[in-house]
């Protein structure tokens, strides 16, 4: 029997993607194997132009409370069914705003995560030169172990 102790912390960013499914997916069939606590994080990347002030402050802060409130119920429907919950250690909520790669690193280094777990687009070129890769930067920075889940690939 494990305690506390024996519990690695497991990191998922969750950017709602097909990618982030599958390594939500993945860390969650991971943490039924190993004791694990799970910490789910979404990051909201705040891109407001000066042109969004022209209805006010009230109507930009609206607007992100909205976001937020959607975002809360989207991770709330990923997150697993009662049965795999019962079959993992405790399961916390992240929500932050700012940089994706940046968030996820410091939120890694707060919580002690001993393993981050991410999905990864597979962009390449010149479609990864021009977008970047979160997953990349968190690999570069992270405090910990990180585990990329690529998507999957059809040879046709």
């Amino acid at each position: 029997m494990s305690t506390e102790t024996d519990k690695l912390t497991l990191l998922v960013p969750v950017d709602f993607s097909e990618e982030s499914r599958r390594a939500l997916a993945w860390a969650f069939d991971y943490a039924q194997r190993a004791p694990c606590d799970v910490h789910l994080m979404h990051v909201f990347e705040q891109r407001v132009a000066a042109a969004d002030f022209s209805s006010g402050h009230e109507a930009v802060d609206d607007e992100i409370a909205d976001v937020e409130r959607a975002a809360r119920e989207e991770l709330d429907q990923m997150a697993p069914s009662e049965a795999e919950r019962q079959a993992v250690g405790h399961i916390s909520r992240h929500f932050t705003n700012g940089s994706p790669a940046e968030e996820i690193v410091n939120t890694a280094g707060s919580i002690g995560a001993d393993l981050i777990v991410v999905g990864t687009h597979g962009r390449t070129g010149f479609r990864r030169a021009v977008i970047g890769s979160v997953a990349e930067r968190v690999v570069r920075n992270a405090p910990c172990t990180v585990v990329c889940v690529k998507q999957t690939t059809s040879n046709g």
